[in-house]
């Protein structure tokens, strides 16, 4: 089995647990986590030098004794020191170490006192309630290591990007050997440099895939084969670490690597994309897309200035409950509803938008507009205080029909007064008190109808609500 610096480094660091919880000098153990952690980060593949017959380099904090002990590990596969140390402690009691709160002086007791060497008896212990009484213990320490050994049997074992990767390489130069191989590529997590990586997705591209995943399990330090067929294949290193394996024609490699690569949540992206046909290029290079299904805004989403957004009839933004939809480039629709959310979504739509209709925010048949006519208005705050915001341009709200049904609407929280004026034809002059929500007036009635169907015309107040009659036409400043 060809030896790497990973399995140095974890020789290394399992003797420094064993040493620790013998109560061991801590500048002794603090050596062998040092050197754990220098020959785990190291590039130079420490066992191929010392097969070649070169010299070591001079490592920080590695000397004469920590370096022979690398030799011997390189050439043999085994640590003197390491199974000495394993005979004085009973197996598996090095692992409760590694449960947080647990130092060497507590795991000493619960193995002495309670007989416990493995997570499985130390849960069941804890569930027994034979932990708090012990001295030092209790119940709320007993109630923490039960949680603890919970979510560590209940979790995929991950390995450091370093570690990851010198496993990969090793693998890698394994399959390149395989008969008819392309090319071959670590994928997923990996290639993704993530900080840790749950297990390996290898890609090869080869005319008979069934040989190279017979190759492929072959593998000198495979512990288990889960599986071998004609395009995949899937392993269990000894170290734990699971490898998959996929086999693809060598014209699919570009499109094999991507969708391998990930994440799930980028190729469901991707695929939403490849569903959509791009129509109408402009000269400029603009193009229109149409999707086959209404736009669902899962995760807080930022949609940026340099975006211009124009929704079709039919095209509708879903905006997932507790979701924000940030909305800062121009945005173009008729007036139709393109905006539907569920709990408490939200939609932020900023300035360099020139209009917002109220129509994106409620569907056609609604008999009572005030809802949604305040969602519109809503939307359109950008600043938390109108000490702030009144001095802000924000992009105005139209409202297009003839009439509207509006039973009770209502700003609170100081948002009160002529700053949600109701302009019949324009816009207010730009000072303080510039209205935020605007008439487009229909054809032949340029009222609003209010609550019992009263039509108000200029100058008239209704609770929070002044509806005045201007010149001009928003982006005008005449008053």
């Amino acid at each position: 089995m060809p030896v790497k610096n990973a399995d140095i480094a974890a020789a290394f660091e399992q003797i420094a647990d064993l040493l620790e919880l013998q109560n061991a000098n801590p500048f002794r153990v603090r050596a062998y986590r040092n050197a754990a952690r220098v020959v785990g980060e190291l590039k130079l593949d420490l066992a191929a030098t010392i097969a070649a017959g070169r010299p070591l380099p001079k490592l920080p904090g590695i000397g004469s004794d920590l370096e022979a002990k690398i030799r011997e590990f390189a050439t043999t596969g085994r640590m003197a020191a390491l199974e000495r140390l394993k005979k004085e402690v009973p197996a598996g009691v090095a692992e409760l170490l590694k449960l947080p709160g647990l130092g060497p002086k507590r795991v000493r007791a619960l193995y002495e006192e309670l007989h416990v060497h493995t997570l499985p008896q130390l849960l069941r212990a804890a569930r027994d309630g034979r932990i708090r009484s012990l001295p030092g213990f209790g119940a709320k320490t007993e109630q923490r290591i039960a949680e603890a050994i919970e979510r560590q049997l209940g979790q995929v074992k991950r390995f450091k990007l370093a570690i990851a990767a010198q496993y990969a390489d090793a693998l890698l130069a394994h399959l390149k050997r395989a008969p008819g191989v392309v090319e071959v590529a670590a994928a997923g997590s990996l290639r993704r440099a993530k900080e840790t990586v749950g297990d390996l997705d290898l890609l090869a591209t080869a005319p008979d895939g069934a040989a190279v995943c017979r190759h492929f399990t072959q593998y000198p330090d495979v512990a288990e084969v889960l599986q071998s067929g004609e395009t995949r294949a899937s392993v269990v290193l000894k170290s734990g670490l699971q490898v998959d394996l996929r086999v693809v024609p060598q014209e699919s490699y570009g499109a094999a690597l991507m969708y391998f690569t990930g994440s799930k949540a980028h190729n469901i992206r991707l695929r939403r994309l490849a569903q959509a046909v791009f129509t109408n290029e402009s000269a400029s290079g603009w193009q229109q897309v149409t999707f086959a299904s209404p736009v669902a805004v899962t995760a807080n989403t930022t949609i940026p200035a340099n975006v211009h957004l124009k929704v079709l009839q039919n095209g509708i933004f879903q905006v997932a409950d507790g979701v924000k939809l940030i909305i800062n480039g121009p945005l173009e629709a008729g007036p139709h509803q393109i905006f539907s959310w569920s709990g408490s979504g939200a939609i932020f739509i900023r300035g360099n938008c020139k209009e917002v209709l109220a129509e994106w925010f409620y569907p056609e048949g609604v008999t009572d507009h005030t809802d949604y006519i305040k969602k519109a208005v809503l939307a359109t705050k950008q600043f938390d205080s109108y000490e702030s915001a009144k001095d802000y341009w924000r992009p105005p709200v139209i409202l297009t029909k003839p009439s509207y049904t509006i039973a009770n609407l209502t700003f609170g929280g100081g948002w009160t007064g002529d700053y949600y004026a109701i302009s019949l034809v324009g816009r207010l002059s730009n000072h303080r008190g510039a209205p935020v929500l605007w008439v487009k007036a229909g054809s032949g009635n340029n009222g609003i109808v209010v609550g019992d169907g009263t039509n108000f015309q200029d100058n008239n107040l209704f609770e929070n609500l002044r509806i005045q009659k201007v010149g001009g036409y928003p982006g005008d400043n005449t008053g």
